[in-house]
């Protein structure tokens, strides 16, 4: 990466039928860009390891999240595309939770479609937030008191 990040959420993303050009990519989105003098700044951008690339081939995305923020929770669905969801947002401390929710769905290899929505308004340091696939259709998104 070009500097350290906290709070850096990633997932790797396949494709529903990898060929050895587009086996997967593992994506990375968000954190908080520590400088080297102690102060730090929020990111939104998103940056993407190929694994037909060399392991320092890291490329910026063409999309963003809608609101630089960390520790986010992160899942892909093969074939369909990945969500980032929740986070912390201290681009000015002490900081708030996140409910946004950010989805991009893949058709080649660039994001053909990006939406944002509100979960329900998370409570005071609710922002650690775990995401699974549960089938082909459906992920759940959970933080310390709802699923």
């Amino acid at each position: 990466m070009d500097a350290g990040r906290w709070g850096t959420s990633c997932t790797l993303y396949r494709p529903n039928n990898p060929t050895q050009a587009n086996r997967g990519q593992l994506i990375f989105g968000g954190g908080k860009i520590v400088t080297r003098w102690g102060g730090f700044k929020m990111t939104d951008e998103v940056l993407i390891l190929d694994e037909s690339m060399p392991i320092d081939g890291l490329t910026l995305a063409s999309y963003k999240l809608s609101v630089a923020r960390e520790s986010t929770g992160a899942v892909s669905m093969p074939g369909l595309g990945i969500m980032f969801a929740g986070g912390w947002i201290s681009a000015h401390e002490p900081g708030t939770p996140s409910g946004l929710v950010d989805t991009f769905t893949f058709g080649s290899s660039t994001a053909d479609r990006w939406s944002s929505w509100n979960m329900q308004p998370p409570k005071p340091n609710q922002y650690w937030v775990g995401v699974s696939q549960w089938n082909e259709t459906t992920m759940f998104v959970a933080d310390s008191t709802t699923l």
